[in-house]
């Protein structure tokens, strides 16, 4: 979930919001555009919220179908189901950067998302990496292990 196309010149920061353990991408989302908004930063903020899917789909089923020809056939990546609350943990969990079932490490997935906001918005000066719950803490082990994170993103 992006609230600017790639490309757009009036982007000059953006904010990755992590969902917590629930998965709620949406409303995460939701709530930080409400936010920039309420600060009348919609026009240069950009917000992306990255999402941990549980089931298959292609992209153009992830976008309700705005996705690009392009990628309209490409499979978003699948995570193992997490149990909330957490019974048990589970280190191979997204939260805790775990592989999906394609083999990405969930680390390696922001570090994609941070370098594609950074290769897109021509104008950006500033990135911020932010989470709730437990995607605070996943952001904080992100920031720690990550190469992306420890540059200080």
């Amino acid at each position: 979930l992006a609230t600017h196309p790639p490309g757009s010149e009036a982007v000059q920061q953006a904010i990755i919001v992590v969902n917590g353990a629930t998965r709620a991408d949406e409303k995460y989302f939701r709530d930080m555009v409400r936010i920039v908004g309420q600060r009348n930063k919609q026009e240069h903020t950009l917000v992306v919220a990255p999402a941990w899917g549980e089931k298959r789909c292609s992209a153009a089923d992830w976008s309700r179908g705005t996705s690009s020809q392009e990628y309209s056939d490409a499979q978003a990546l699948l995570w193992a189901p997490q149990d909330f609350p957490f019974p048990t943990i589970d280190v191979r969990s997204w939260i805790f950067g775990g592989g999906s079932v394609q083999g990405s490490h969930s680390f390696e997935v922001l570090d994609s998302v941070v370098e594609w906001v950074q290769a897109n918005y021509p104008r950006l000066q500033r990135l911020v990496v932010t989470g709730f719950s437990a995607g605070g803490q996943y952001v904080d082990r992100w920031a720690a292990f990550s190469p992306e994170g420890a540059n200080g993103v």
